[in-house]
């Protein structure tokens, strides 16, 4: 059971150490106000496969007006090493080993209503919470997480990542379309004449059954493999996936489409829907298959018209990170999404602390290298 841990007027926070049904009840009514990476879907299947095998410690902290949930705080504890203890982050992440599959937008979720009463309760819970650091990975700058507590912590430090790019589809698709790029059109929508026209047995499908999403995401790894040298998921991370994949198609939420012609795979597109947006996962590829016809990003364009078609889709959310060759997301969406990973220490003697820690470990890596140690 959550126990009580702090009381400020008619808020009570408490605290799990564990998922229990007052838990999923609490965050499921307050999913609503985040992104699809802080549902409850999402971190408990994150929480489920990376959480134990890491030795990590379960702190979410649900806040109470007249025992109502109007904010949670999904945190975990790190594993206490020789070097560091008292170390928190967000579910979602293992910051910065990779260890994990990567979870964006990280945030607190707050009803929109409730802010005041949690921004106060929140800083008196940071105050007594004993903690070193906690690291607010992949987040956006105007998080309301890391507002809050910028008002009474001043030892946070920045590292900027990649941007993103959104495409906001509450606009009309002719619209959206001739905003573009006579190439970018082209690419996108212009050559699906000359596929269907050079490869009459084309067909797009969308996965629709647990056989269906296994046999996507291998095609995806096998893509990823072939132009990327890897693949995009690990042992752990497919399973993580697959739990997904099958419980959001449970929900009508999964939009994972295969490309084929003649029956053979092309290409491989994964969304999910979460809320008003959309959001693309991952996306692979066959190729050299045609040099005139850019399979990834026309199979994209089925999938960017689609969400202009349904109804309370307000974006396709093309996420953080670039193309291999060129940052082809920013010549898809004009809303762009500044993401950076940030860290707020408790005082000044923990960041200095921090900081030396990882001139450490950068030291150690260059010596490394420099001797093949």
């Amino acid at each position: 059971m959550p126990k009580v841990v702090l009381t400020i007027g008619k808020v009570e926070v408490i605290k799990a150490d564990k998922f229990c049904p007052e838990v999923e009840t609490a965050w499921q009514e307050l999913e609503v106000h985040g992104s699809l990476f802080n549902s409850y879907t999402w971190l408990k299947t994150w929480w489920d496969i990376w959480g134990k095998q890491n030795s990590l410690e379960l702190s979410i902290f649900i806040f109470l007006e007249d025992q109502k949930a109007i904010a949670l705080l999904p945190l975990y504890k790190e594993a206490i090493t020789q070097t560091s203890s008292n170390n928190f982050q967000f579910l979602g992440n293992i910051y910065p080993t990779g260890t994990t599959i990567l979870s964006e937008y990280t945030d607190i979720l707050v009803k929109p209503s409730k802010i005041e009463q949690t921004h106060t309760s929140l800083l008196q819970l940071l105050r007594e919470l004993d903690f070193n650091k906690i690291t607010l990975a992949y987040a956006n700058p105007d998080n309301l997480f890391l507002r809050i507590a910028a008002t009474k912590f001043n030892s946070i430090t920045k590292t900027m990542l990649p941007d993103g790019w959104v495409i906001e589809t509450n606009q009309s698709f002719e619209k959206y379309k001739a905003s573009l790029g006579k190439n970018t059109r082209l690419k996108l929508f212009n050559r699906r004449t000359k596929l269907e026209e050079k490869y009459p047995n084309s067909l797009l499908s969308y996965a629709t059954n647990t056989n269906d999403i296994c046999e996507y995401l291998d095609l995806l790894n096998i893509f990823h493999a072939q132009r990327w040298g890897n693949h995009c998921f690990n042992e752990h991370s497919l399973a993580f996936h697959v739990s997904i994949a099958e419980t959001l198609l449970e929900q009508g939420l999964l939009k994972l489409s295969l490309l084929s012609v003649n029956d053979q795979p092309i290409s491989v597109l994964y969304n999910l829907r979460f809320g008003q947006a959309e959001y693309n996962i991952q996306s692979g590829y066959l190729e050299k298959f045609d040099p005139k016809i850019s399979l990834g990003t026309l199979h994209l364009g089925y999938a960017i018209e689609s969400t202009f078609k349904q109804t309370g889709i307000s974006c396709l959310d093309m996420l953080m990170g670039q193309g291999k060759n060129a940052d082809y997301k920013a010549s898809l969406g004009k809303l762009r999404r500044e993401f950076s990973t940030f860290t707020i220490y408790k005082n000044k003697f923990a960041k200095l602390k921090g900081e030396l820690q990882i001139f450490g470990r950068k030291v150690q890596r260059k010596l490394t290298m420099a001797f093949n140690l």
